[in-house]
């Protein structure tokens, strides 16, 4: 047989469309992380230094009332910037994990590396930081309260406790990842043992 007609070996197609496929996916993901960390630590840092405009999320007249506190006075909300960053780093610090692991996380699709044991347990990770960002958010939702109230006179002080359906969905989200994150790993598992046998 001629050597021009004899069989040649092909690429994967479907698996080659993967790959860049998920390297384009990759870029976006990666990029739309590092916007949202910037985004996050640039808008926490404003709400601290001007707190202020934080009362208006606590009902239409404020935790502190209808009237704008004068600079200095016991219930100016500026006054507890110290205590609002306290209420914001454990969702910032959980937010920054949760960014970073979805980051390496990308970055490993990138290179096409899907089916083995430390994408499951990257994964898997990602689904934690999300189930308990949840939980962290309830927290910081009335931290926030107690902080921005916590120079009131005694009886105005705020404890709100509020639970939204986007903490519902954080929940399922974390869960529906961490079950993947399992189907990962067994996966990971048959694709090394059929490797051994051949």
């Amino acid at each position: 047989m001629p050597a021009s007609l004899a069989a040649k070996p092909h690429p994967d197609l479907p698996e080659a469309d993967l790959r860049h496929s998920l390297r384009w996916i990759s870029r976006i993901a990666r990029g739309t992380t590092l916007l949202a960390t910037i985004m996050a630590l640039g808008g926490i840092a404003y709400f601290i230094i001007d707190p202020e405009p934080a009362l208006h999320l606590f009902g239409p007249q404020g935790l502190l009332g209808p009237s704008t506190p004068q600079s200095g006075a016991p219930g100016d909300p500026r006054n507890a910037r110290g205590l609002l960053f306290l209420a914001l780093l454990p969702a910032l610090i959980l937010f920054v994990l949760t960014a970073h692991g979805i980051f390496r996380l990308f970055h490993r699709f990138g290179q096409g590396r899907i089916l083995d044991g430390e994408t499951a347990r990257q994964l898997g990770n990602v689904g934690w930081f999300l189930f308990a960002s949840a939980e962290v958010a309830i927290l910081t939702r009335t931290l926030v309260a107690l902080a921005l109230t916590w120079h009131n006179p005694p009886g105005q002080r705020h404890l709100v406790l509020s639970i939204s359906l986007n903490d519902f969905m954080l929940l399922l989200f974390g869960l529906f990842v961490l079950a993947f994150a399992q189907v990962i790993k067994q996966a990971a598992r048959i694709a090394e043992e059929n490797r051994g046998f051949v």
